[in-house]
């Protein structure tokens, strides 16, 4: 079970969470976000020379030169897409980097729209509708993923906490690959508990 934490902001946490056994940091390209990572040259630079992680840039409905543009400066290795980007919209940014499309989860969604995703993205996302995009803390409900077989892996998102890890390892979905974790694992917005994080890991794994 791969692990993703989103919503890092400063180089000493991100430095913290990579030591506590993350696969993935992410970087929130969205300004609206409480997690925006503003144009800090410093942060980027550092980001820049990481190594031992995967660098994954959340982006909403961004124009598609401003993607590419943040892919290059921070040498993204992925980019998450998590607002009404079209298939199309996916072909075109995936010509340059991976892609993963979040969808909010919630009863109803409509399965069947993933097929014309799934040729331009390498991996979803399902995550918990709410108001803004991500961050709400609130879990949805996993069951609704067990009776569909999904044409892509995907990672898990929503009010994942520490509590959490013996009851993911049950799920028992096909095509889970990782979860993606963040509000619940904050001191504050922007900045995790790497112990939190370590200790979720190690049970996730054990």
């Amino acid at each position: 079970m791969e692990v993703k934490v989103c919503g890092l902001t400063r180089p000493g946490n991100i430095e913290a969470v990579i030591g506590a056994g993350a696969d993935y940091i992410g970087l929130i390209f969205y300004p609206a976000s409480k997690r925006y990572v503003a144009k800090d040259a410093a942060l980027q630079q550092f980001v820049r020379q990481l190594k031992s992680v995967r660098k994954v840039g959340v982006f909403v409905d961004a124009a598609e030169a401003e993607v590419l543009d943040a892919v290059r400066r921070y040498r993204l290795d992925i980019v998450q897409l998590h607002g009404a980007e079209t298939p199309a919209y996916c072909r075109r940014i995936n010509t340059g980097v991976p892609v993963w499309k979040a969808f909010a989860m919630q009863p109803g969604f409509a399965f069947e729209q993933l097929d014309a995703y799934a040729p331009f993205c390498d991996r979803f996302l399902f995550d918990t509708p709410g108001a803004g995009y991500g961050g709400t803390g609130q879990a949805f409900d996993h069951t609704l993923l067990r009776d569909h077989k999904l044409p892509l892996p995907f990672m898990l998102a929503g009010g994942i906490g520490p509590g959490d890890a013996t009851t993911l390892k049950g799920l028992q979905l096909a095509g889970l690959q990782g979860v993606d974790l963040n509000s619940r694992f904050e001191i504050q917005p922007g900045y995790k508990d790497a112990a939190r994080i370590k200790n979720f890991i190690y049970a996730i794994h054990s």
